[in-house]
């Protein structure tokens, strides 16, 4: 008798390569930290931005203490629905006077410390459940893949 294909439900098989993602390096999200209106995992945006480049979120707050995480994430909206999401990772975002690395790209054996090391700070997530629509709350994607709190890639 030939080998049965093992089944999984649906839940079973997302659970199977969450964990997966996660045996290779990804953080597991948490949809509720998920935000609809600008597609990002805040909890993971901030926090790669406050432990790369604070010294540019300084630039910001500095003229804008109380809203400066809205007038980082209204640019990074306008910017991302010009020109998509892979330009934002490829150029960076401006925002006044301060200019933002949203990726580093993989190192080149050849490449400084400084560039590996900045590679390493990379954040690379998988979330279940992601609800992503604001008329319609009970509509979920499967799993979302993110870099640095950025929406790249929806799996259904």
């Amino acid at each position: 008798m030939a080998n049965q294909p093992t089944t999984f439900s649906e839940r079973e098989l997302e659970e199977h390569i969450v964990k997966s993602m996660v045996n290779m390096g990804y953080i597991q999200g948490d949809y509720n930290d998920y935000d609809k209106q600008f597609a990002i995992d805040r909890v993971l945006f901030w926090q790669f931005l406050q432990d790369t480049q604070q010294k540019e979120l300084d630039k910001i707050i500095k003229f804008n203490p109380h809203g400066w995480q809205d007038k980082i994430l209204h640019r990074l909206d306008r910017v991302i629905k010009n020109n998509g999401v892979l330009h934002i990772l490829k150029h960076g975002l401006s925002v006044d006077d301060a200019t933002f690395n949203l990726l580093y790209p993989a190192p080149l054996a050849s490449s400084s410390q400084k560039i590996k090391d900045n590679y390493q700070t990379n954040i690379f997530s998988i979330t279940r459940q992601v609800y992503y629509s604001a008329d319609e709350p009970r509509k979920s994607i499967d799993l979302v893949l993110f870099i640095n709190g950025l929406a790249l890639l929806p799996l259904s």
